[in-house]
């Protein structure tokens, strides 16, 4: 399924049958860090997990709005768009949590049951750490993206999720 939520085309997985499930993944990952989980709960929950816009196989169009807010506003058009069911399970990690959990706090008559896995401080005040500001600055992040290869960026990424094999990050 591949919805267009805020302009973006949004990849979205389903599988599963039973009590709807909507997964949130953090930065950097996508739907794929889900598939553990899902095969194992799928033949009691409809599980549903996108690639947040920008990730994986999502796009995310020129000046899309990335802020707490829009990311709130984002994961409630994401349920409509998809025709996901509600109230529903509602399951976050990383910057999926603060993303889905605002969301949840002004629509908790769509929510069933919410499952943070991990997490991140975040709020509205949040600042990107010192390499992700260098990313986010022009010039700079455009210099430093054209000169990041896929396995570079695997080797500066496995140190931290060492688990993770080289297949997930060409998916990222």
């Amino acid at each position: 399924m591949s919805p267009i939520v805020q302009g973006a085309h949004i990849y979205l997985a389903e599988r599963g049958a039973g009590s709807p499930t909507l997964f949130l993944h953090g930065n950097p990952d996508s739907a794929e860090m889900w598939n553990g989980v899902i095969e194992r709960i799928a033949d009691r929950y409809q599980c549903f997990a996108p690639d947040l816009p920008g990730m994986g196989r999502s796009e995310a169009p020129a000046g899309f709005d990335f802020s707490l807010e829009s990311m709130a506003r984002f994961t409630g058009d994401l349920v409509t768009a998809a025709g996901i069911p509600t109230p529903l399970n509602l399951v976050v990690t990383d910057f999926g949590g603060p993303y889905g959990l605002t969301w949840a706090v002004t629509q908790p008559e769509k929510v069933r049951r919410i499952i943070i896995a991990g997490g991140v401080n975040f709020s509205t005040d949040y600042r990107w750490h010192p390499t992700a500001r260098q990313l986010r600055t022009p010039v700079i992040g455009d210099l430093l993206m054209a000169l990041l290869t896929p396995a570079l960026f695997e080797r500066s990424l496995h140190p931290n999720e060492p688990k993770l094999s080289a297949e997930h990050w060409r998916q990222v």
